[in-house]
């Protein structure tokens, strides 16, 4: 019996009964029914899944429209030449170094986010001091040198004599800033292969300048001819490169290393003169 009502059922669904008031029953299979129905039930399917499972579209899109921006860093000098006088006053050798009237004196600005790098450099291979009517030579002191001992009338103090050194107002050391106006330390003249690191700063200063000087220290004894030793030098600001990071709204993260504006934006003083003279 359950066999016979199931199977009544299937019937029941590949026909549509027509029911004609006063004519009796009409019985016909109707395929596009069937095809309608069928496609109703895969929508209804599609529907009920996107409900659960949502389609969303993860592609992050980001546009931003670029404005040209420049990284400038100026060097203003007030003084490009620094100089000693010295006379010998005993055999053990004399000392003398810049008085500040004497100096290089210069600033720096920069509108820079992460600053500047400011370095000495020399333009010769040897960092002497020349006298150019005799051809001789003061060499440099061959590491930073305290002014106790360049200047000490001792017979260790003596090993300095004919040996000059450089006093910035500030030097690097092993990646840390110095500020040398109060320890008055002398260092070795920069080479074209060796520079001096003179300042790193992080942070942009467009309208307050950091000012800088620059002074020279040497000792002389009887043994050196007189007259002037003198070189050139040039001080050299570079923007420093900058490190971005761009976060997106997914949680990515990336990272971009530049300056504002152009990799070598430079400002320089060129041949600043340092000069001993005098020894008579």
């Amino acid at each position: 019996m359950l066999k016979v009502i199931h199977n009544f059922v299937e019937k029941m669904r590949s026909y549509i009964y027509i029911y004609r008031k006063g004519l009796g029953f009409s019985v016909a299979k109707n395929k596009y029914i069937r095809l309608a129905g069928f496609t109703a039930s895969i929508l209804f399917i599609v529907l009920g899944f996107t409900s659960v499972f949502p389609i969303v579209n993860n592609k992050d899109e980001a546009s931003a429209t670029p404005e040209p921006s420049t990284s400038e860093v100026t060097i203003t000098s007030s003084s490009s030449t620094a100089s000693v006088d010295i006379i010998p006053g005993n055999s053990l050798g004399t000392f003398a170094s810049s008085t500040n009237s004497s100096e290089v004196a210069f600033s720096v600005t920069t509108n820079n986010l992460a600053g500047y790098v400011l370095n000495i450099e020399g333009n010769d291979a040897t960092g002497v001091l020349t006298n150019a009517s005799t051809g001789t030579t003061l060499d440099s002191i061959a590491s930073t040198t305290s002014e106790a001992d360049f200047s000490a009338n001792t017979s260790a103090g003596s090993n300095y004599n004919g040996k000059w050194g450089i006093k910035p107002s500030k030097y690097v050391d092993s990646g840390t800033v110095i500020d040398n106006t109060t320890l008055n330390n002398y260092l070795k003249a920069p080479t074209t292969s060796s520079f001096i690191a003179m300042d790193t700063t992080s942070v942009a200063n467009p309208t307050t300048a950091n000012n800088y000087t620059i002074g020279l220290g040497a000792r002389v004894d009887y043994e050196k001819a007189s007259g002037t030793y003198t070189s050139t030098f040039n001080i050299q600001a570079v923007a420093r490169t900058m490190a971005y990071e761009i976060t997106y709204s997914n949680g990515g993260v990336s990272d971009v290393t530049g300056t504002t504006a152009t990799e070598s934006n430079t400002a320089a003083i060129s041949g600043v003169t340092l000069a001993t003279s005098g020894f008579t």
